[in-house]
C-alpha cells in the first residue's frame, strides 16, 4: 500500500516541519502522483438530466448556468416628509419574483431621531388588506461615515405574502424627511 499522503520534512528555523505535497491517486490501485502543471487533478463535469440521470458535459449536454442570489431594486423613495407623530405607508411592492426582501429606512435631517418601520403583508396587489403579520424595526444611530444618521435595516426576511406595503412611523415631536429603499433577492 502506498504511503498517502506523501510527507516531505522541511527545516524551518531549526525545526523539522511536515509538509504535504500536492498529490492525488491515479486510479491504478494505490498509486499516487504529484499534482502539478504537467499532472493536474483529474476532473469531470456532470449534469443531471430531466430524468435524474447524471451525464457528462458535452456539446449535446452543456453545463447549465444560472445566476442565483441576485439583488434587485423593488422600490425606492427619497424625501418622504412625515409630520411628528404621523405615519407614511408606501405604495404596494410586488414580491412575487423574489425569495427574500430587505428594506432600509433612513432619517435624513435628524440625529438620534426615533422612528420605526414595518412590513404590512398582503395577498392582493390592489386591496389594503394585510395579514396581521408584523415585522417591525426600531431606529438606531450610526456614525459610520463621520455624519450622524439614523438608520433602520430590516435584515433579509422570508416572503410572507406576495405583496407588501412599508409603513414608517415618526414617533418624535418634530417633522422629518426619510429615505426608503426595498431590495429583493431572486
Amino acid at each position: 500500500m502506498a504511503d498517502f499522503p506523501r510527507i516531505k520534512w522541511l527545516d524551518i528555523d531549526g525545526q523539522q516541519v511536515p509538509f504535504t505535497e500536492p498529490q492525488h491517486f491515479t486510479g491504478s490501485g494505490d498509486e499516487t502522483v504529484r499534482t502539478g502543471k504537467d499532472n493536474p487533478l483529474p476532473v469531470a463535469n456532470y449534469t443531471q438530466n430531466d430524468t435524474g440521470i447524471w451525464m457528462p458535459v458535452s456539446k449535446d449536454n452543456p453545463m447549465p448556468t444560472q445566476v442565483t442570489g441576485s439583488i434587485v431594486y423593488l422600490h425606492a423613495e427619497e424625501d418622504i416628509t412625515i409630520s411628528a407623530g404621523s405615519n407614511y405607508t408606501s405604495p404596494m411592492v410586488d414580491l412575487t419574483d423574489v425569495k427574500k426582501v430587505f428594506a432600509v429606512a433612513r432619517s435624513i435631517n435628524r440625529v438620534n431621531q426615533k422612528f420605526s418601520f414595518r412590513f404590512l403583508w398582503s395577498h392582493s396587489s390592489t386591496q389594503g388588506f394585510w395579514l396581521g403579520i408584523l415585522d417591525e424595526y426600531e431606529s438606531s444611530t450610526s456614525n459610520q461615515y463621520g455624519d450622524s444618521t439614523v438608520n433602520i435595516t430590516g435584515g433579509y426576511l422570508d416572503i410572507k405574502a406576495p405583496y407588501s406595503r412599508l409603513r414608517i412611523s415618526n414617533t418624535t415631536e418634530d417633522d422629518d424627511d426619510y429615505l426608503l429603499i426595498v431590495l429583493g433577492v431572486v
